[in-house]
């Protein structure tokens, strides 16, 4: 009595090709329709646009809300070598002030500074979101270093 046959790998590999050519290619996947709406893409632009915005690897060193606004917060940002900067920034609804305390995240460093009823902001921090409560702060590795400018 035979328990078993020892399969022949030349057969299966018959089987497998005649199975391709019955099967045939599978059909691309229709390509999934997000469930959310974005702003339309601005108009292109060269590299030179780009080369204009100097953004830089910043450490969140302290974090506040702004008296007499919903809206911002006040971070002090370390840019290591380049100094420190004083931040207001819109996000306030949707980040407690100590989520952010020691975050890397990515400055806007040589944006002119603004000044505002609360004081002067000295460039941004980049962030996502089409709401107020639904910011995300675009953050770094750890390993990043203070003030590494970012390409």
């Amino acid at each position: 009595m035979t328990l078993a046959e020892r399969i022949d790998p030349k057969k299966i590999e018959a089987i497998v090709e005649a199975s391709k050519e019955t099967i045939g290619e599978p059909a691309p996947a229709a390509p999934e329709v997000p469930a959310y709406t974005v702003e339309p893409l601005a108009a292109e632009a060269n590299i030179e646009a780009f080369a204009a915005v100097d953004l830089r690897v910043g450490k969140v060193l302290a974090a506040a809300r702004v008296k007499g606004s919903d809206k911002l917060l006040q971070l002090t940002i370390d840019l290591g070598p380049l100094g420190q900067r004083n931040i207001f920034s819109g996000i306030a609804a949707s980040y407690a002030p100590e989520q952010l305390v020691g975050k890397h995240v990515v400055v806007f460093a040589n944006l002119k500074p603004r000044k505002m009823r609360f004081g002067v902001s000295e460039g941004m921090v980049l962030a996502s979101g089409a709401k107020d409560d639904a910011i995300t702060v675009l953050e770094l590795d750890a390993r990043s270093l203070p003030g590494e400018k970012i390409s």
